[in-house]
């Protein structure tokens, strides 16, 4: 442990470092775009290179064009907008779309309580169970395990065991309204799509590190 701990100090001393780095490195950029305007000002140069003793910096001026009227940009070219543009379907999944997908997918959901019944089972009293009511998303879990420490007066691992089951049940609830939504009701229908979904989208895991500095 003892190890591991010195591990951590460096990762933190590190996160330190890497900050104020950025922030110097923020700040030594706005000088040089600083330097660029006025060297570039009643000129069409759109590149100017500043040498130093180890290397230089280049500060280029970038044109960019984004697309906001495309119908109308169509009738502008006609004919030769389908040569000019590329359009392409591009497919982007919400937060929630991407929680219950993942529950599916792992088979990570709580069935038989709903959310509220699921508050009102919490080891607390009445009165903080009224204010978790209003808290509790089933959402982000880190929050969830803050106001169940906070409010509930729970331990740090109680209310991590709790949260994860308050996810998996919002994230049934999810699921089973969709599928209700799509006439999908008997389990073995259930099970079908679920099979369907381990096949139309993939979920995996990576490990994430995050540092905090106290």
């Amino acid at each position: 442990m003892e190890d591991i701990g010195k591990k951590v100090d460096r990762l933190v001393a590190i996160q330190k470092q890497t900050e104020e780095l950025k922030n110097e490195k923020e700040l030594l950029e706005a000088e040089l775009l600083k330097s660029f305007e006025a060297d570039t000002e009643n000129t069409k140069l759109k590149t100017v290179k500043y040498p130093g003793s180890f290397g230089e910096a280049s500060v280029t001026m970038a044109d960019s064009v984004k697309l906001t009227l495309p119908t109308l940009l169509r009738e502008v070219l006609k004919k030769g907008y389908s040569d000019l543009v590329k359009e392409e379907i591009k497919y982007t999944m919400t937060e929630p779309a991407k929680r219950m997908l993942v529950a599916v997918y792992n088979r990570e959901l709580f069935r038989g309580m709903s959310f509220s019944e699921a508050i009102d089972k919490l080891p607390c009293d009445d009165k903080a169970k009224k204010s978790l009511m209003k808290k509790l998303k089933g959402a982000k879990f880190e929050t969830d395990v803050k106001n169940l420490v906070k409010i509930g007066g729970l331990s740090e691992e109680d209310a991590q065991d709790y949260a994860y089951m308050l996810r998996e049940i919002k994230d049934w609830e999810l699921f089973s309204k969709l599928m209700a939504l799509n006439g999908v009701t008997s389990e073995a229908a259930i099970e079908g799509v679920m099979t369907d979904i381990d096949g139309a989208v993939v979920s995996e895991r990576t490990p994430k590190i995050t540092v905090t500095a106290y």
